[in-house]
């Protein structure tokens, strides 16, 4: 093509209208864990969702005030509508896209106001599966911009009252959930305060999920409320550094490549981690700790830096790898959201992979569910019955299915009383299960 005037218009407009087509649905990027090591095998995929910032660009959000405020009606604000289409799309392909729970890595709201994070949680809410949020800086000191702010960083107070029932409903559909820190007050030498740093662990088929909290607790240093955005590793007794060593070197569940790390902050070394990142010398002393476990760590998921970017932690001296990173860019970012699609698979012996193809595509949705649940199975193995049991032990349901190689069973459970059950799926070779938690109708 001649590159003339009107040539040149028609390539922009061309341009434009593609930018502008691609914010026409939601952006879903992918991310596949440990899909290129021997011996993988598909476990489970989740989504990675980060920088949602409810009330950004809205002032005084809800009623006046920032901690005994009252969100208000409706998805108000940009960043609202967009967490809304996220939640939308999440719900209506998470079926086919095998999508088990959600992760949310900070920032959930733009100044930590009560009505904020309620308003994120009203709307996450009507996710048909779990959800699990984890602080960010934005989180971290109340205040209304440039009107009022909170005396000190209490806003993980907030988020841990307003979060309560997810997670307590978390702690029941995950394994070995673990509260770590997450419910006790703890000096910060730094702030001179007490605050509820945000630490704690839970798995998932054999892997473990480690959040941990690298958000400062001081004043911002501008004229500006809140906190700044550089990373801490809260490094005293009873801190995230700490707790995040001890619960490496202790977690009884950790194998080849199966623990996935979560902070708002990604562990970068670009020129921009001076302004958003851990200071030099406690990224060197992180790294070199962290070797240790290297063979053990699958992957660090993290935001912040508001970008999609994939890179390798390395060690400062030496070079060496320690981990892999996905950075998901901010969901308020884009006009019908963005997050990742984490593709996780598992390492297993050669001869238990059978075994693990079948007990890791058993799915069970929605879960938490108050009156039918969808049982969905990613292979065509043969199905005898399926049955259900109470925590005590007690089959109060099951039906025959007769070889069945049907993938997909619809079972209702509306005159279940509220409580946690056990599905258990038998096929011609094995007898696979998984627990469901049923909700008041």
């Amino acid at each position: 093509m001649k590159i003339s005037l009107p040539n040149i218009l028609i390539l922009l407009s061309l341009f434009l209208f593609s930018s502008l087509s691609a914010q026409d649905t939601t952006q879903v990027r992918e991310y596949f864990v440990n899909r290129d090591e021997p011996n993988a095998v598909y476990g489970f995929t989740f989504v990675h969702m980060t920088d949602i910032h409810i009330g950004e660009g809205q002032g005084d959000y809800g009623t006046p005030g920032f901690l005994n405020d009252t969100m208000p009606n409706g998805d108000v604000g940009y960043s609202a509508i967009r967490l809304r289409k996220s939640v939308d799309w999440i719900n209506e392909h998470a079926k086919e896209q095998d999508i088990r729970f959600v992760m949310v890595t900070g920032d959930i709201t733009d100044s930590g106001e009560r009505s904020e994070f309620e308003k994120a949680k009203e709307i996450l809410d009507d996710l048909k599966i779990p959800y699990v949020p984890t602080i960010g800086n934005h989180d971290i000191w109340p205040y209304v911009k440039f009107q009022q702010e909170a005396e000190y960083a209490y806003g993980d107070s907030v988020m841990a009252e307003v979060f309560k029932d997810t997670y307590d409903k978390a702690a029941l559909f995950f394994d070995h959930w673990d509260d770590g820190t997450r419910l006790t007050r703890v000096y910060n030498p730094e702030s001179l305060k007490e605050h509820y740093h945000q630490n704690f662990s839970f798995a998932y088929q054999n892997v473990g999920f480690l959040a941990f909290d690298f958000n400062p607790r001081y004043h911002v240093r501008k004229d500006e409320p809140g906190v700044g955005a550089e990373a801490r590793l809260n490094d005293f007794a009873g801190g995230t550094y700490p707790w995040l060593l001890n619960t490496l070197e202790n977690y009884p569940y950790k194998r080849d490549k199966n623990l996935i790390l979560m902070t708002h902050q990604p562990p970068h070394r670009d020129i921009t981690a001076i302004f958003n990142g851990l200071p030099l010398v406690d990224n060197d002393k992180m790294t070199k700790d962290l070797m240790k476990y290297k063979d053990n760590l699958a992957l660090w998921i993290a935001g912040h830096v508001h970008r999609n970017m994939n890179y390798s932690v390395r060690t400062i001296g030496g070079g060496m790898k320690v981990v892999d990173v996905r950075e998901t860019a901010a969901n308020k970012e884009y006009d019908q959201g963005l997050f990742t699609l984490i593709r996780v698979y598992t390492l297993e012996n050669p001869t238990s992979i059978k075994e693990s193809i079948i007990a890791n595509s058993l799915n069970i949705y929605p879960n938490p569910s108050n009156s039918s649940i969808n049982v969905h199975l990613l292979n065509s193995d043969r199905v005898q019955n399926i049955s259900i049991f109470n925590m005590n032990g007690e089959k109060i349901w099951s039906n025959q299915y007769n070889n069945s190689t049907q993938r997909n069973y619809s079972i209702s459970i509306f005159d279940l009383p509220q409580g946690i059950y056990l599905l258990q799926v038998h096929t011609e070779d094995l007898t696979v299960q998984k627990t469901f938690i049923k909700m008041n109708n």
